[in-house]
């Protein structure tokens, strides 16, 4: 979508869109987490038409039985046929609008002051942690009149469980890595073999920073040791994860991706004959979690 189009009869000048507009994206990239490791692994499914897109659907397609094995090739098949299911999220809008009065701007201009671009700034941190929140949680009333359910990686119904051996804060380093391999083990037994990512609570960021081993003198952390098991790519503290909620994630993208729609940017109008210029920050930027014909997901849900 142009949203470039929205700006035609802007009041701010081209220097004063470059402000907002580096301000806007400024934010974001310091605040985006999850959505920037799945952009940043390349897991987006990037809409056309945006705007007019209010929900989206896809096949979920079954496997087959495997492949014969014989010296003639004469014996009969069995004459599989692949089948196909729906599933589809909706699409929503997440927005925040501040106000800028014509007034104030001229006065800022007389006197030579630069633009404020605090309104950017604060519009686009809510937006942004309203879609990671959403990434996290899930939202099951969108108000979009979109079809489907948009579910979060601690609520989508076929992620796989997995009980902790209790809060991390309060266990032992074997004992959290036990659980990691627990975890890890629970997703190829639904035939998902990484690469994962973990996600922890802002609760368990410094207890991933304590000595592995304290009988020796080797430094290595917790972290340092959980990251030499093989298929584990990275361990991100997560500040929207509940507390003890830890998400083990495989990042290929028939598991999750990021619809790329409208990523943060800023669109104005006028109001109040002139005087008052209206501003929002708008993004469409929610994920799909999918699974296969047999519920098959890479997403490993751990708590205490």
């Amino acid at each position: 979508m142009d949203t470039g189009a929205l700006r035609t009869l802007s009041v701010l000048r081209r220097d004063e869109w470059e402000e907002y507009d580096r301000a806007v994206v400024q934010v974001a990239q310091e605040r985006f987490s999850i959505i920037s490791d799945l952009m940043g692994a390349g897991l987006k499914y990037s809409l056309g038409n945006a705007m007019g897109t209010m929900q989206l659907t896809w096949d979920r397609i079954s496997d087959m039985d495997p492949a014969q094995v014989d010296m003639t090739a004469e014996a009969a098949d069995i004459r599989d046929r692949l089948t196909y299911e729906q599933d589809s999220i909706p699409i929503p809008i997440v927005h925040k609008g501040f106000r800028l009065n014509l007034r104030h701007l001229e006065a800022s201009r007389r006197q030579g002051l630069p633009l404020d671009t605090e309104h950017a700034n604060v519009a686009t941190r809510i937006v942004v942690e309203t879609i990671e929140d959403l990434a996290v949680k899930g939202s099951f009333n969108t108000g979009t009149g979109g079809a489907g359910s948009l579910y979060g990686l601690t609520n989508y119904p076929h992620r796989n469980a997995f009980t902790l051996c209790g809060a991390w804060t309060g266990r032992t380093a074997v004992q959290i890595k036990d659980d990691v391999l627990g975890m890890m083990q629970a997703a190829r037994d639904d035939f998902q073999y990484g690469p994962y990512y973990l996600y922890i609570p802002d609760n368990y960021q410094q207890r991933m920073d304590d000595d592995y081993d304290t009988t020796t003198a080797t430094g290595r952390t917790i972290r340092e040791r959980l990251m030499k098991i093989e298929g584990l790519s990275a361990i991100k503290t997560n500040y929207y994860l509940p507390a003890n909620t830890v998400i083990l994630v495989q990042m290929t993208s028939d598991v999750i991706q990021v619809i790329d729609g409208i990523q943060p940017r800023l669109v104005e109008w006028k109001s109040h004959g002139g005087f008052v210029y209206e501003y929002v920050v708008m993004a469409i930027m929610p994920i799909r979690i999918k699974r296969d014909g047999e519920d098959h997901n890479g997403i490993v849900h751990g708590s205490a």
